[in-house]
């Protein structure tokens, strides 16, 4: 089934279809099946990273993450470590069930996603030039802060259209694309407890917080329940304290030259988009980033003097 939403981009009104599927990917070392689902030209987990073992073409393949609650050894919340919080009870679970919490994943700290050493993870500030597999399926990677922005762009802010119908307190989703954000909650390391499941969600994203090295950025979803209305929040926190993971699938390598119109030919390669007409570029956010050519990567959107297309730069 094939829905529309409307994106409007610097006055432009586009139709961009919107494909959800029914496909799954694998965690080929635990055989663990993770649902997809495609949003724009975005294709992500449709739930939360569940695997304590990392697949076979990861950075950390081989490696350990500790149990916190077995181990104990999680060297401050610094060592990469998972929380299984999908029994612990609060107030705010009272619309949750097992099939529910069955699909609440993993909670992890930052250097578990992103499989880092807990050496490299309390001392990284910069974000990977590339992509980090970390704990995600071959093929996907953790997103980082610019690919939750281009989510958001393409669903206008709107991100009740993320939550899941079912399992929140006093507030709800549409679940509208299938991504299911369930209320996971996390656990808070400095205070040692398990809290707001039923209540918010986490997502850690593979972007570091520049001036803070010890914490990352998180995407995050938290309801307000006397007031019955949530709030989106992407801010840095602790990389001691845990939260769910997502992930995004690998671009493929883009087709380099796209027909806008039997005269009209766009070519992208390099940072730079290259074109035969006049032509202006945008971001999904709708700034012009024209002077921007030749240091760009990821989906814009380009317009001539006779027609409007996406492309993607490499």
């Amino acid at each position: 089934m094939r829905k529309q939403i409307t994106l409007l981009a610097a006055g432009l009104s586009l139709m961009l279809p919107i494909a959800a599927q029914n496909d799954s990917v694998y965690n080929t070392v635990t055989g663990r099946a993770y649902p997809i689902v495609t949003i724009g030209t975005q294709t992500w987990t449709a739930e939360n990273i569940a695997d304590s073992v990392y697949d076979t073409r990861s950075e950390a393949y081989g490696d350990t993450i500790f149990n916190y609650i077995k181990s104990g050894k999680n060297n401050g919340g610094v060592a990469p470590y998972y929380y299984d919080g999908r029994h612990a009870t609060a107030k705010t679970d009272k619309n949750m069930n097992d099939s529910l919490r069955n699909r609440l994943g993993l909670t992890y700290n930052w250097a578990a996603i992103m499989g880092y050493t807990s050496a490299v993870a309390s001392n990284k500030t910069a974000e990977e030039s590339g992509y980090r597999q970390g704990i995600c399926p071959n093929g996907y990677h953790v997103p980082k802060q610019a690919e939750i922005n281009t989510l958001l762009a393409y669903i206008e802010q709107q991100h009740t259209l993320l939550m899941d119908s079912l399992g929140w307190y006093k507030v709800s989703g549409n679940n509208y694309f299938g991504f299911g954000l369930l209320p996971a909650g996390y656990y808070f390391q400095d205070s040692r407890q398990f809290i707001d499941i039923g209540k918010s969600t986490r997502l850690f994203l593979a972007t570091p917080d520049k001036s803070n090295d010890a914490s990352a950025y998180i995407f995050a979803i938290a309801a307000d329940t006397t007031k019955q209305t949530t709030a989106i929040t992407l801010d840095s926190r602790s990389k001691r304290s845990t939260a769910t993971c997502r992930c995004i699938k690998n671009p493929s390598t883009p087709t380099a030259q796209a027909a806008i119109t039997d005269n009209t030919t766009l070519y992208a390669d390099k940072g730079r988009i290259l074109c035969n007409d006049e032509f202006r570029i945008y971001d999904l956010l709708g700034r012009d980033v024209t002077d921007e050519n030749g240091s760009l990567r990821g989906i814009y959107i380009v317009k001539t003097a006779t027609a409007t297309t996406k492309i993607i730069v490499p």
